[in-house]
């Protein structure tokens, strides 16, 4: 796809007004995403040799090749979504050439930005959380929902902290209103107490699955929500190679996006968003998960607040934004 991508860059740099910028970025977006691995034996297989080494302490570089070439070997599963404006008041960050750009989308008129300092921006939000203060920023339409496609630093950004009901997604084809139901699964991963899953199972019901890569695989199929208390390691290079830690080695990005009925919301409460991509090319309509390591003495009353509110992502996000949390995909409140 090195083709599509030149030539999407390309036209992005040539935009010049706010919705050729929008309609470039979306585009581009599409030509650099990671595609969906396909659900064979053979990339099931290379995934649990490179689990096995990496539980173990052995080189994982030749292994991780492997599965590269598996995932590219074949065709890849189609992308689930279409790309469509939301509805809802849109910010779409763009970093082309080294300059960020915002372009806004309200009420179907679009306006367009430079973004000053982002690095700085992010960083700013992240001491004011760390320090217990608000955390202003003028970077959000004022509105009450606003659906942001961040780029660049500002995927650190620690959105539900600025005041709204965010819904963070990777372009506007994760856009997925509707909700479906399903069970509710509980894991409690390796090196965390079980206290949070086991209250959390007593008071909503659902069942706890055990911790090791094929029982959580299994229990995520058709689940309407999971959570997942596990610690997460982010691949600064590939999204599918994130994982989280399970008591038989790590849950790669390349084993969610193998799920044929994936989860339709998902929380991950110890560990940093790097597996929320994932989970939503793989058609979760939304993931609550934090870009701040979360103190271990506020994990049960921020999740207890969490599933109280699980039906509305966005406003759950939102009630415990102060440690890091935002709602990444569609978190829109779900019909009773």
């Amino acid at each position: 796809d090195w083709p599509r991508r030149e030539l999407t860059g390309h036209a992005l740099g040539l935009a010049r007004t706010a919705r050729e910028v929008l309609h470039w970025s979306e585009q581009h977006r599409a030509s650099c995403s990671v595609p969906l691995p396909p659900n064979e034996p053979e990339l099931a297989r290379a995934l649990t040799s490179l689990r096995r080494a990496r539980a173990f302490g052995l080189p994982v570089e030749a292994l991780e090749r492997d599965v590269r070439r598996l995932t590219l070997a074949t065709a890849p599963r189609p992308q689930r979504g279409v790309a469509a404006p939301p509805g809802l008041p849109l910010i779409s960050f763009t970093v082309h050439e080294g300059q960020m750009t915002a372009v806004t989308l309200i009420n179907g008129r679009a306006r367009m930005r430079v973004v000053q300092e982002p690095a700085e921006l992010v960083r700013t939000a992240k001491l004011a959380l760390r320090a217990g203060r608000a955390v202003t920023t003028d970077l959000l339409p004022e509105a009450d929902d606003v659906v942001v496609i961040p780029d660049g630093v500002l995927h650190a950004m620690p959105w539900a902290a600025l005041g709204r009901r965010v819904h963070v997604v990777p372009s506007m084809r994760h856009w997925h209103p509707s909700g479906r139901g399903g069970h509710r699964m509980w894991v409690a991963g390796p090196r965390l107490p079980s206290e949070e899953v086991t209250t959390l199972q007593k008071n909503h019901g659902g069942r706890i699955v055990g911790s090791t890569v094929d029982e959580v695989l299994h229990g995520l199929e058709g689940a309407g929500v999971a959570h997942i208390a596990a610690h997460g390691h982010v691949h600064p290079d590939n999204p599918l190679f994130s994982h989280l830690e399970l008591k038989d080695g790590p849950l790669y990005g390349y084993d969610i996006a193998r799920i044929q009925n994936p989860p339709e919301i998902v929380v991950l409460s110890a560990c940093e968003s790097g597996l929320a991509r994932a989970f939503l090319d793989a058609g979760t309509r939304a993931v609550i998960a934090s870009v701040l390591p979360v103190p271990d003495a506020q994990v049960g009353e921020a999740m207890a607040e969490v599933h109280r509110l699980i039906d509305h992502p966005a406003e759950a996000a939102r009630a415990v934004a102060h440690l890091g949390f935002s709602c990444y995909g569609t978190g829109t409140k779900v019909a009773a």
